[in-house]
């Protein structure tokens, strides 16, 4: 019985986080997150190009995201602040990349070491 309330207890845990972070890409590495309700745009209100983003931060009000990405820029200067158009929230960029292995191996080693909860977005 104790197993069963388990399993159920984590399927809660998983749909909930899934609708927070949107739906899980069922990959063997488990970091992805894809969503098609994202339209990034830069401080010039130009759209961002396809690629895997390590996200940091997800902020509803802009000078918090620029606030925070001072303090990330320290560790990774190419750090940017995005617009979602679709959401109206403020994205902190770590990296972006269109290689998902090295995409993967850098949010590993982020996690590790100094942003443990950074999560890539599958931006395509």
């Amino acid at each position: 019985m104790k197993k069963k309330l388990l399993i159920i207890l984590l399927l809660i845990n998983a749909v909930a986080y899934a609708q927070d972070r949107d739906a899980l890409i069922k990959s063997k590495q488990r970091h992805l997150f894809q969503s098609e309700n994202y339209f990034f745009v830069d401080k010039n209100n130009n759209p961002l190009d396809s690629a895997y983003f390590i996200i940091a931060g997800v902020y509803s009000q802009e000078k918090y995201a620029h606030h925070d990405n001072k303090r990330i820029r320290l560790m990774f200067p190419e750090s940017k602040v995005v617009f979602n158009k679709n959401n109206n929230r403020y994205y902190i960029i770590i990296q972006e990349s269109k290689d998902v292995d090295q995409t993967i191996k850098t949010l590993k080693s982020l996690r590790s070491m100094y942003e443990p909860l950074a999560w890539v977005l599958v931006y395509f």
